[in-house]
């Protein structure tokens, strides 16, 4: 027995460019390339450096953008799509997890409107170039004067305290 044209071979998927190819959970990341569905109609699983994605925001055949999970381990993995069809691409190594930033100190440990605190540490621009934002408590701080990967110098803003508050760097 004979199916006439019962199958048909689908062009294999293939990643051309990873935007960024590195980053730490929270992070957007584009994948481009051809015929990423599969010849399905959607994108049902996206691995970075076999990390499960936090979520695929869009995905068409020549795009998927997903959210970057925490959790990954610092360094290169492959990317791996797996489309509604069962179909398979692989990008080996396509992406690197970045260690996240570490706080070590902050100075001084108590101030008011006006004060410069420098909160020194590891990673704190996240494999970036610079920091988003800086909050002390629930208040951005008024200015970033200066960052690097070790050291961010801030103002302070404006904020009524009773007690010690948390010091987040967004990088």
């Amino acid at each position: 027995m004979t199916s006439t044209n019962g199958f048909t071979y689908l062009t294999a998927g293939d990643v051309t460019s990873v935007t960024p190819d590195n980053g730490q959970g929270g992070a957007t990341v584009a994948i481009n390339g051809t015929n990423l569905l599969g010849g399905g109609a959607s994108i049902v699983s996206v691995t970075l450096a076999n990390v499960a994605v936090s979520s695929i925001t869009s995905s068409t055949d020549d795009s998927v953008v997903v959210e970057v999970a925490s959790g990954g381990v610092a360094g290169a993995g492959d990317i791996v799509l797996t489309s509604s069809t069962g179909a398979i691409i692989t990008e080996t190594d396509g992406f690197t997890y970045v260690a996240g930033p570490i706080i070590t100190a902050v100075a001084p440990a108590s101030g008011q409107l006006g004060t410069v605190v420098t909160i020194t540490g590891t990673t704190l621009l996240g494999g970036g170039s610079s920091v988003a934002s800086v909050t002390l408590g629930s208040s951005a701080a008024a200015s970033i004067e200066s960052e690097s990967n070790t050291e961010i110098v801030v103002t302070v803003a404006d904020v009524a305290a009773a007690a010690g508050v948390d010091v987040v760097v967004t990088a």
